[in-house]
């Protein structure tokens, strides 16, 4: 089963969750726009809706896709991604929290 959710993070860029078969989560963005070399992504993972939220990766926009192999089968994932600015230090707010149930 999978399962595809947009979310607009700073910048404007795509995000696309997928629950795949091989028991990992995968996302995927397709920015909108040029930005920032500066700029990268922070994907933040939990296990719980709106609390406990901690990095898992950080992405450059030249390579706009990851991969979470750290998940268990059968468990519940949710994640948030920010866009951040290397050059200010500066953190978008978190997009929408999305969620998946890995296979």
């Amino acid at each position: 089963m999978k399962q595809a959710l947009s979310l607009l993070v700073l910048f404007g860029a795509l995000l696309i969750l997928e629950a795949c078969p091989a028991h990992y989560a995968v996302f995927t963005w397709s920015p909108g726009a040029s930005y920032p070399a500066s700029v990268v992504y922070h994907v933040y993972r939990s296990q719980l809706p709106a609390t406990g939220f901690v990095m898992v990766a950080t992405e450059p926009l030249s390579t706009p896709n990851y991969g979470d192999t750290s998940v268990v089968s059968g468990q519940t994932y949710y994640y948030r991604v920010t866009a951040y600015d290397t050059s200010s230090a500066r953190e978008s707010l978190p997009s929408p929290t999305v969620s998946t149930v890995i296979p």
